[in-house]
């Protein structure tokens, strides 16, 4: 198997989506965007921990690691996004969704 190596959004890209993102009048409006953005971006776990700090509730902050995860290129920084998560339930939620779906 071919293995390709990819790159996160530069600092200006992520800026210009997490603005749009913040933007947003409603959640369903903020995940469109990153479900669109998904098709052709790929992201740290840096720069998914900041679009997760955009929600509040924890329910809305894993459907973002949902739409984000399948492209993380360094989920080994999980870390980052775990410690979002207040609660233990939260967190092996979060890392299920990253082992599950982050690019390998």
């Amino acid at each position: 198997m071919e293995r390709y190596y990819v790159d996160c959004l530069d600092d200006a890209t992520f800026a210009k989506l997490y603005d749009k993102v913040r933007r947003a009048s409603f959640n369903d409006n903020k995940f469109d965007l990153l479900e669109v953005a998904g098709l052709g971006c790929y992201y740290s776990c840096e720069q998914t921990a900041r679009m997760i700090k955009l929600f509040t509730f924890s329910d809305d902050q894993l459907k973002v690691l949902r739409l984000m995860a399948p492209r993380i290129i360094d989920p080994q920084n999980a870390i980052i996004i775990y410690n979002l998560f207040t609660f233990d339930s939260e967190k092996v939620k979060a890392g299920e969704i990253i082992l599950r779906d982050s690019t390998r």
